[in-house]
């Protein structure tokens, strides 16, 4: 049921934004969503749970990876977002920057991705925490069978591969609550 509601409501938010919303992140998390129903029914707990880790783990491989032959594909897919991420992540050259960021000068770089922000201003301590977090979260959903929450913050969770709304700007990351 949840998989008609999503479909339906994806097919009516695009119809109605159609002309109004250009941003290419906003179609694909409503072309995820209902795909995401299908999934979290048939995925395992661990699967599910782990999900922000794999997303953090895509982001470092667009930051990293940037310069390949697949980088370069999958960041013109990101709309260059992996160049902007490997800036930053150039800057972490210390054990101690990589461990707890770069307080200063944290608006020197516009970037998207969330996960690169984290890690570049607050360091993969902060990062870390905040994986644990949706991990457990999400296990706990995962349990209770919460699969409308969980698809919510799968959701989000893919957008903030590609924008900056995990810890930039806490209003906007209404999954904490």
């Amino acid at each position: 049921r949840n998989f008609i509601y999503s479909l339906f409501l994806s097919l009516l938010f695009y119809f109605l934004f159609n002309n109004i919303i250009f941003a290419r992140t906003f179609y694909i998390i409503l072309f995820l969503q209902p795909i995401l129903f299908l999934l979290v029914k048939n995925l395992p707990h661990k699967v599910i749970s782990l999900y922000p880790l794999y997303a953090f783990i895509l982001s470092l491989f667009l930051g990293i990876f940037v310069a390949t032959e697949y980088g370069i594909i999958l960041d013109g897919l990101f709309s260059g977002r992996g160049i902007y991420s490997s800036l930053l992540l150039s800057e972490l050259n210390t054990i101690h920057k990589i461990l707890f960021g770069i307080q200063e000068n944290t608006n020197d770089f516009a970037v998207d991705m969330s996960f690169i922000a984290a890690l570049y201003t607050y360091g993969l301590f902060v990062v870390l925490i905040l994986i644990y977090l949706y991990n457990k979260s999400l296990n706990l959903l995962s349990k209770n069978n919460e699969t409308t929450v969980i698809v919510i913050i799968l959701s989000f969770l893919s957008y903030c591969i590609v924008e900056n709304a995990l810890i930039h700007d806490i209003k906007y990351n209404f999954s904490f609550f």
